[in-house]
């Protein structure tokens, strides 16, 4: 019989715009900042495994996992083992950790993600990389020789890739497309954008995230507040900002900003339970893949599927949690579950969202976006929140490439 896995706990540093409150830690040192606050918390109990991941590129390491052991105060016997998949890459992190407790190969782990565009490694472009490889196994006038034939044009750097590679799009403009293949008005997405700020104005300011939040240091002292959100907006300032694309509907307001942070959450099974309270049981974790111009459909198949394998229905989930990659995403994956054709293409029961259930404490837009961090701060908020409200909590998310993920759990 297979172990039950139980969420015990989570953490992360407040969220920050890029190249601002958090510009003095990279993603590693981020990485490190949760983890040492989940040890700290774990008692007597000893930590047995550790699964981390990060999206943007680093290039001092190929395993963040095993280097945050290192930096960390877990015992360098700690295994760990990393993960990487756009948006949904602390889904897979937990869904690791979980498997690995259920069948028995650990006890109690660490499960999450980092990430900082702040400290992106910017890599050589091909033709200069290969000249300078070249000139590293040569000696004395052949290493001139192999840098003579370069160019100006191939000193530039290769920046990392923002398009999708199959469908050559960027994330806005996949949302674009959702906006108007569903009819997801300017109006609409400023509206659900002033929504997510408000819950989380009201959250933060209401000390709802002071358990979960690791400050962390910066150039002007100690930083413990989520500087991405927005206070004392109103629709018409939303109204006032400009388009991102000519003649397009999703603006810098309505869509999620690029930020740096790290969260990870505390996993444990049945013997653990038996010596501290979980927050949470997981009982189940689904993952989805459909075409890359649908990158950020993904919760419209993640939750139908999930619901569907647990028999269960949208009224049986007390709390919901979509990551808000843009606001017109979210409002198109609303709009797709409720379509009786998508949903009999597909096989799925069309499922209405309840708002008062759905992102209560805003979401991704107010909060921030660090891409591989969403999940582990999404777990750990439903978690808590399902202290209060008893019943089944959902998480889900959409990541590049048309992945979908969601993590369901019970109180």
């Amino acid at each position: 019989m297979a172990n039950r896995c139980f969420v015990f706990d989570g953490v992360r540093t407040p969220f920050a715009k890029h190249q601002t409150s958090l510009e003095l830690h990279d993603t590693l040192a981020l990485s490190t900042v949760v983890v040492n606050a989940l040890n700290k918390r774990v008692g007597a109990l000893e930590v047995d495994g550790l699964v981390f991941g990060h999206v943007v590129p680093v290039s001092a390491f190929s395993n963040i996992a095993r280097e945050v052991v290192f930096d960390s105060e877990l015992e360098d016997g700690v295994s760990a083992h990393s993960t990487s998949a756009a948006c949904v890459t602390s889904y897979y992190s937990i869904a690791s950790a979980s498997d690995s407790i259920m069948v028995g190969r650990k006890e109690l782990m660490i499960a999450g993600g980092a990430d900082s565009p702040t400290h992106v490694s910017i890599a050589l472009s091909p033709k200069l990389s290969k000249a300078v490889a070249s000139a590293i196994s040569q000696k004395g006038f052949g290493r001139l020789r192999s840098l003579s034939a370069l160019k100006l044009s191939d000193l530039s750097p290769s920046i990392p890739a923002i398009r999708d590679r199959k469908s050559g799009l960027t994330m806005g403009e996949a949302a674009e497309l959702m906006a108007r293949e569903w009819g997801i008005t300017r109006e609409r997405q400023d509206e659900f954008s002033l929504r997510s700020h408000r819950l989380a104005a009201q959250a933060a300011d209401g000390g709802v995230f002071d358990a979960e939040i690791v400050p962390c240091t910066s150039n002007q002292g100690m930083y413990s507040k989520d500087n991405t959100i927005r206070r004392d907006q109103s629709i018409s300032d939303y109204r006032k900002r400009k388009p991102t694309s000519p003649n397009g509907s999703i603006t810098a307001a309505t869509s999620s900003p690029i930020s740096d942070g790290a969260a990870a959450v505390l996993v444990g099974g049945e013997r653990i339970a038996k010596q501290r309270e979980p927050l949470a049981e997981i009982v189940d974790i689904v993952f989805t893949g459909s075409s890359a111009k649908q990158m950020l459909a993904g919760p419209a198949h993640a939750i139908p599927q999930i619901l569907k394998r647990n028999s269960l229905s949208m009224d049986d989930i007390e709390v919901l949690d979509i990551h808000e990659a843009f606001a017109a995403q979210v409002l198109a994956v609303e709009a797709m579950l409720k379509t009786r054709s998508f949903c009999q293409d597909h096989g799925y029961r069309a499922v209405e969202l309840n708002w008062d259930k759905t992102n209560q404490l805003g979401g991704s837009l107010a909060i921030g976006h660090p891409f591989a961090a969403t999940g582990a701060r999404q777990v750990t908020q439903t978690a808590r929140l399902l202290q209060k409200r008893k019943g089944y909590g959902l998480c889900v998310a959409c990541g590049m490439g048309g992945l979908g993920a969601a993590i369901l759990m019970r109180s």
